[in-house]
């Protein structure tokens, strides 16, 4: 497991911004697997897999409600791969992972690619129909500050226009983090639980003093 950034000079950045949080953040994931997670599969023989994931997307997909019974599930589109940026960062990440394994360690153990695809229109294709979630979705009831007319929550996670609610878990996050979602959702859960116990401390204080004025403690 290994995170990577595009090289600072790569062409994608002459029409597209850096999306990632900083110069120290990746841009892909490498993940080994103990076989193959993705046709297409060989009927026979051992294999390696290496993953490529994308951790800086720019892609962005969309929930919407499927009609007016709210037992009916929702409409989801994930997007994948909708920009330049994602799909030229997914193009590198594979020739990455193909490079590492070309190295002369591998020599005796790599007998060959289950992909032959080189060029960039034969490698878009192999990523479009091999791409697949790696279920680190995020910023489907994104935060905002208190007063912005976009967004579902504020900074102490309640949901806007609804008085008693807060949403605790990765949906809140604006975008993806360039990482693994779990450590970012155990910090929210963190701040959520610092943020409810303010709350409800401040609520049994008034309880407190209001029982005491009734009963004359």
């Amino acid at each position: 497991m290994g995170w990577f950034r595009l090289p600072a000079n790569a062409s994608i950045f002459e029409q597209h911004p850096d999306p990632s949080p900083g110069p120290r953040t990746g841009h892909w994931e490498i993940l080994f697997t103990n076989g193959l997670a993705a046709p297409p599969f060989p009927a026979t023989g051992n294999f390696l897999g290496i993953s490529v994931v994308l951790v800086s997307p720019t892609s962005r997909g969309s929930v919407t409600i499927n009609s007016t019974n709210p037992f009916d599930p929702p409409v989801i589109n994930p997007n994948f791969l909708a920009t330049e940026f994602d799909i030229f960062t997914l193009r590198e990440a594979v020739r990455a992972a193909r490079r590492f394994v070309s190295a002369p360690a591998w020599s005796d153990y790599i007998i060959s690619q289950v992909s032959n695809a080189t060029t960039d229109v034969e490698l878009d294709q192999y990523i479009r129909n091999g791409a697949t979630s790696i279920f680190h979705a995020a910023g489907t009831a994104g935060m905002s500050a208190r007063d912005a007319n976009y967004g579902v929550v504020d900074p102490d996670l309640l949901v806007k226009g609804v008085e008693g609610l807060r949403i605790v878990d990765a949906s809140i996050l604006p975008i993806v983090p360039a990482a693994h979602t779990q450590a970012a959702t155990y910090a929210i859960a963190e701040r959520a639980a610092d943020l409810i116990k303010k709350a409800w401390g401040t609520r049994m204080g008034a309880v407190n003093f209001y029982i005491q004025e009734w009963f004359h403690v």
